[in-house]
């Protein structure tokens, strides 16, 4: 008996030399957010990673990594450690347009992997006030009177706003003029040198209730309850989709069990009552957090998009 508790203690030695796996967070973790400080992503970015400091009791920051339409900073995430201490926050675009859009990627959309969308939220068709379509009908018959003279406005070739009204044009079979710009274009919108826009909700509704712009249509499933005259283009073309969403990755190959813990942030971080106002005022969609749903949007938005650029022949400037 002796021996066994001299094996056992020699034992509990050896074993005791080798570092124990700490439980995850056990130290600060960097989110990504691949444009520059001050947008829509970065603020959301800040606003998440705040509240996810003090639910993990872990220091949770921000890295700034702009360029190229987001490709810098979601690439160097790819390419990260699948620890769970890298984290990309970015917009759908990443992953459903910007692949199709760029001739050599750097990384694959399977590079990342999904934790949860955070925000879903549609666009709105705004026109000037001098524009003499007042609906989404109105504009239809008009474009068809004048093909190519409907000017319409996007932050550049391949934006999302770009291809909504590429899409728009192909299901509606009408025919627009295309006017890139590097700001917003809603200036130029007001002063009707283009007449119409695709905006995200967010920015755009403000513009429509205060009487800016007039709004057309908006692009959720529904009619916005913000907006609960105005139709959903679903209404008149079923199969349109045009949404824009925010979510957080992580770099592939990185474990279940951390994906699944950074997943439940989110779903905590969603029922907060603080957010969810925050989703109210901003005319969030539905969403479902979960990673199954996060890779289904990419897949079904990535086939819509990758059609649309591959017939219309877009390509970024």
């Amino acid at each position: 008996m002796i021996y066994f508790h001299i094996f056992a203690f020699f034992l509990g030695c050896f074993f005791s030399n080798f570092p124990q796996a700490q439980p995850y967070p056990s130290k600060p973790i960097k989110i990504i957010v691949p444009t520059g400080p001050g947008g829509g992503a970065d603020t959301s970015a800040r606003f998440l990673a705040a509240k996810l400091s003090n639910s993990l009791n872990q220091s949770v920051f921000i890295e700034n990594v702009g360029g190229a339409g987001g490709i810098i900073g979601a690439d160097k995430v790819a390419k990260s450690n699948p620890d769970g201490y890298t984290l990309l926050f970015g917009f759908n675009a990443l992953v459903t347009m910007v692949p199709y859009l760029t001739a050599k990627m750097p990384y694959l959309t399977k590079d990342l992997e999904p934790i949860g969308i955070t925000y879903r939220g549609g666009y709105i068709l705004l026109a000037s006030n001098n524009f003499p379509a007042n609906n989404l009908n109105e504009l239809f018959v008009l474009a068809k009177s004048k093909p190519d003279e409907i000017a319409f406005a996007s932050t550049g070739n391949g934006s999302a706003a770009h291809l909504g009204a590429e899409l728009l044009q192909q299901m509606a079979k009408i025919k627009l003029l295309h006017v890139p710009f590097k700001s917003t274009g809603l200036i130029e919108l007001m002063a009707n040198q283009v007449q119409i826009k695709f905006e995200p909700m967010a920015s755009g509704v403000p513009l429509a209730s205060s009487g800016k712009l007039k709004a057309l249509a908006v692009t959720g499933p529904q009619r916005a309850k913000i907006l609960p005259s105005v139709i959903s283009i679903n209404e008149v073309l079923p199969e349109f989709k045009l949404i824009g969403w925010q979510g957080l990755w992580a770099p592939k190959g990185t474990s279940k069990e951390i994906v699944l813990k950074l997943n439940n942030e989110l779903v905590k971080f969603l029922k907060d009552p603080e957010v969810q106002q925050k989703m109210i005022d901003s005319a969030a969609l539905p969403n479902d957090p979960s990673p199954e749903s996060m890779t289904f949007a990419i897949e079904t938005e990535s086939a819509i998009w990758e059609k649309i650029i591959r017939e219309r022949q877009i390509k970024t400037e």
